[in-house]
């Protein structure tokens, strides 16, 4: 009896052995598989025309909250690009100050003139050299107003120099105050218009919104530097985002035939090393993306003269999230080919 009691602790044991080896090599494997990388759903693939797609799947566009619309054709006026800067208005205050003193002196020995020479012709005690001295005071005090106006008319154009006394003056006052400012804009060198533009709007550096302007005519003088046709453009408007000095770009509106496009809108431009980029439809659960010249803002989007066409689908909510699915896609070199 004592045999068969050790065969059975011997098998007992036996099986505890096996039992143990079995338990440990699962959760070996268990820990093996939790230690594998997580291999993510292939998104990128390659069009016939080389170009590279992202697929999302009907569950990530509702989880995303995806929206593409489809462009509509638009044609706006031809426009041509300048480049300038918001003026100083300083130089404007002292001349205006000059004439105000001049207009005022003018007119005091106006008034001396015209008493004197009534009283002359009238018979009273005037003399002719007092009469003469009269009219000498008159005509110089008359030429000085004449050189200011004329100062501001070369520097700033008829439109301002042609002002009554008191519209000068509240404009004076409301570009010292900052709420009206002038801008100069140049067309590059060989770029010639004639007459001014039917309208112009400018947007400053680092700035994508545009400001429109209430008046444009042509500069009396070209900058230094640009040497190209000059327009002085006023804006009544826009003083919070336009300061004196700083550089602006303008897009001048010309007479002619229009131009014909797409407006995309702002929520459908990613930015990707320093470029703007669309994602357009390209086919069931595929986008491609693609390049759009951030160069002609309008209230509703961009214009873009080619590159897009009408009817095409672009995506306007999610743009972003597609992005980071190609860039995080793109980690893994593999792209499957059509």
């Amino acid at each position: 009896m004592r045999w068969i009691l050790v065969l059975v602790i011997v098998a007992s044991v036996g099986a505890l052995l096996v039992w143990a080896f079995l338990v440990g090599r699962a959760e070996l494997e268990r820990e093996r598989a939790m230690e594998r990388p997580v291999e993510a759903p292939k998104r990128l693939s390659r069009g016939p025309d080389g170009t590279v797609r992202v697929r999302i799947d009907a569950t990530t566009r509702e989880r995303i909250g995806l929206k593409a619309e489809a462009l509509s054709l638009r044609q706006v006026p031809r426009e041509r690009k300048a480049y300038g800067q918001v003026l100083d208005p300083g130089p404007l205050l002292t001349l205006h100050g000059e004439l105000t003193a001049a207009e005022a002196a003018l007119a005091a020995s106006r008034a001396e003139y015209e008493r004197v020479k009534a009283l002359r012709q009238g018979g009273g005690n005037v003399s002719q050299r007092s009469q003469e001295a009269a009219e000498a005071l008159f005509l110089s005090d008359e030429s000085h107003a004449r050189t200011a106006a004329r100062r501001i008319q070369v520097t700033w154009g008829m439109a301002v120099a042609a002002l009554p006394p008191a519209d000068r003056e509240a404009l004076v006052d409301r570009m010292a105050k900052g709420t009206t400012v002038f801008a100069r804009v140049s067309l590059p060198v060989g770029e010639n218009a004639e007459g001014p533009p039917l309208g112009a709007a400018v947007a400053a550096v680092g700035r994508e919104e545009k400001s429109r302007a209430d008046q444009v005519y042509e500069a009396p003088e070209v900058d230094v530097k640009l040497q190209g046709q000059a327009f002085l453009l006023r804006f009544d408007s826009a003083g919070h985002r336009l300061r004196p000095g700083g550089v602006v770009t303008a897009f001048l509106e010309f007479p002619g035939e229009p131009e014909k496009g797409v407006v995309i809108p702002r929520s459908a431009v990613v930015r990707l090393e320093g470029r703007g980029w669309v994602y357009v439809e390209a086919g069931t659960d595929e986008f491609v993306r693609r390049e759009l010249e951030l160069n002609r803002l309008s209230e509703d989007g961009w214009f873009a003269a080619g590159g897009f066409a009408a009817a095409e689908r672009v995506v306007v909510v999610g743009a972003q999230m597609i992005l980071s699915e190609e860039l995080r896609s793109r980690i893994h070199p593999a792209v499957e080919e059509e």
